[in-house]
């Protein structure tokens, strides 16, 4: 997995100088998208995590955490076919993208928009990586450093078996074979369904 730096002070500022404009999102409304009606929209995620999800067979793409600005890479008016799960501890206000993009012009926060957007590229590259892969071993071992990485509200609240299937096309059956394999041979360390450390993974399974 790429060792690339999030750059939390630039996303920071930029949610510093767009909350003056933004209202809370309340916490029963659990998903959101980047547009409805007329309107596009920017979500500034402050505390906890999202999950980006496709409408169209729920599955979860990608997991963000505070701090983070979602919408400001998106097309215009454009339906992208995703959606937006805020789980109960998450807090998210909303800020019209106009104004967003108003507030970046007139603040010159340019730098810190492109820091942003090359963030989000990045994103993009690793799940590119991810779902290019050939066999369920090289996904189950991506995803697997995936989870690792994550936040550990989220590590301790979801299970490695839903963690993979949520973000995945392979079997649950196929899922707890490989992970069992893995247990047995020492290369993971899993307590609960839960996962605990990952020591060297096997190029090939």
């Amino acid at each position: 997995m790429s060792t690339y730096t999030k750059p939390v002070h630039d996303i920071e500022r930029l949610i510093e100088s767009l909350k003056k404009e933004s209202t809370r999102i309340p916490k029963n409304n659990i998903t959101l998208k980047y547009s409805t009606e007329n309107s596009d929209h920017c979500y500034l995620l402050h505390h906890g995590h999202v999950i980006v999800i496709r409408e169209s067979d729920n599955v979860a793409l990608n997991t963000e955490t505070a701090p983070f600005i979602f919408g400001l890479s998106a097309p215009s008016m454009g339906r992208l076919g995703v959606k937006m799960m805020v789980p109960e501890d998450a807090v998210v206000s909303e800020v019209p993208k106009t104004v967003a993009l108003d507030i970046i012009r007139k603040e010159k926060l340019w730098k810190e928009l492109s820091f942003l957007l090359q963030y989000v590229v990045h994103r993009i590259l690793c799940h590119c990586k991810r779902v290019s892969q050939q066999n369920s071993y090289n996904v189950v071992k991506i995803l697997l450093s995936e989870l690792l990485n994550e936040p550990e509200s989220l590590r301790r609240a979801t299970s490695v078996v839903n963690y993979i299937s949520d973000r995945s096309i392979i079997s649950r059956s196929g899922i707890l074979s490989i992970l069992s394999t893995l247990r047995e041979g020492g290369f993971i360390e899993m307590e609960k369904g839960l996962l605990n450390a990952i020591h060297r993974l096997p190029e090939k399974f």
